[in-house]
């Protein structure tokens, strides 16, 4: 599984950004010794990290990675085979004892102190090449998914708070012309009403001369 895959390949990476890694001609014949469990790299943790959990998601990884690399790179006997021998010396409880031993068994298949650290140097920077690959393609999709969302809401955060303030404004000024439109409402409610009262008493004081002239003058 590649690192692309572990991102859930939000974007790809071009084959050719992975640095490749040069031999050393330091290949010997594969170890056929029968004591060797199947070629699969054992889990070795080197880094102690507060997210344990987290990291042996990713061990599995790493092994696969070494073990193809191994299959397709590395032919004779290395790095990668030594440890896979030494992890099965279970019977003997002294390191010490443990390597020495797994190397003179080892030897005869041609390894040498030189080739075994060569190699383990060669494996080590596979894992670095992956590292930096993963860490290119990590960066890339957390500025898309974290660092661009991110932005994304102060700009709305910042549109809200202008919305924020256009909104404050507009009470104001609704509250303004609210007031200004009471006073008005009471200057003409008052007006209408003393007009309409005064027409209602000059049409009572016309109707009354008309009365009192039908009543009193002979035509």
């Amino acid at each position: 599984m590649s690192f692309k895959k572990i991102l859930g390949a939000f974007i790809e990476i071009p084959e050719d950004e992975k640095a490749p890694v040069k031999k050393t001609g330091t290949e010997v014949k594969k170890s056929t010794i029968t004591d060797i469990a199947p070629e699969t790299m054992p889990p070795t943790p080197q880094y102690t990290s507060t997210n344990t959990a987290s990291a042996s998601e990713f061990e599995g990884h790493f092994n696969n990675l070494i073990e193809e690399e191994n299959k397709k790179n590395f032919p004779g006997t290395d790095f990668y085979e030594f440890i896979i021998a030494k992890e099965n010396m279970n019977a003997i409880p002294v390191e010490e004892t443990k390597y020495v031993t797994t190397f003179n068994v080892l030897k005869s298949t041609g390894l040498t102190k030189q080739v075994l650290l060569d190699t383990a140097k060669r494996y080590k920077d596979i894992v670095v090449n992956e590292l930096n690959a993963f860490l290119n393609t990590f960066q890339q999709t957390y500025k898309q998914q974290v660092d661009d969302k991110q932005a994304l809401i102060d700009q709305k955060a910042k549109q809200m708070q202008q919305l924020s303030e256009q909104i404050n404004v507009l009470n104001q000024e609704m509250l303004s012309i609210q007031t200004e439109m009471n006073q008005n409402k009471i200057k003409l409610s008052s007006k209408k009403e003393g007009f309409q009262i005064a027409a209602l008493n000059k049409q009572k004081s016309i109707q009354d001369e008309i009365d009192k002239i039908e009543k009193y003058v002979q035509g």
